[in-house]
């Protein structure tokens, strides 16, 4: 029997590189959809790695639709680049089962204090969330960042929302 394909977002990044390790350790098979194939080949070099490559492959995404074909659970780790895409379901035509969208922190938090980097005197919960999407261009990357995690929350909530 195959075992199940799962699609790792963000898989050449810090937290994405140890999920993708920790899926091919679990005995899944991996896509990993990266921006660029060529900068992420290293991936398979990597000495913890190497032992599963026969069970990972890559998929260079200019839309989310087409890295989900034949998928059947996704952990989308990587922050999207903003602006915020539409909305559309990329699941509607595919059988994934469970997809799993982390978030941030940097969305509970004003932008003037994520820039400034402090508030002691109050605490941010997720009903403290803000959803003040900054349009580019950005004044640095922290704001780029927080922008995107912000979409990517929207975009996670808009694709469970019932249709």
């Amino acid at each position: 029997m195959t075992s199940p394909l799962v699609l790792v977002t963000g898989s050449n990044g810090y937290v994405g590189s140890l999920a993708l390790l920790k899926t091919l350790q679990a005995g899944y098979r991996v896509r990993a959809a990266v921006r660029s194939i060529s900068r992420s080949n290293f991936l398979t070099s990597v000495p913890a790695i190497a032992p599963y490559t026969s069970s990972l492959s890559f998929v260079e995404i200019p839309e989310f639709t087409a890295a989900v074909k034949d998928v059947d659970s996704i952990l989308h780790i990587a922050t999207p680049p903003p602006p915020r895409p539409s909305a559309a379901n990329p699941t509607t035509d595919s059988k994934v089962k469970r997809a799993v969208l982390p978030s941030s922190a940097a969305m509970l938090i004003p932008m003037q204090v994520y820039i400034d980097s402090g508030d002691a005197d109050n605490t941010y919960t997720a009903h403290s969330r803000f959803s003040d999407f900054t349009e580019p261009p950005y004044p640095s990357p922290k704001v780029a960042y927080r922008a995107g995690k912000i979409h990517a929350t929207v975009w996670a909530e808009d694709l469970v929302k019932p249709q």
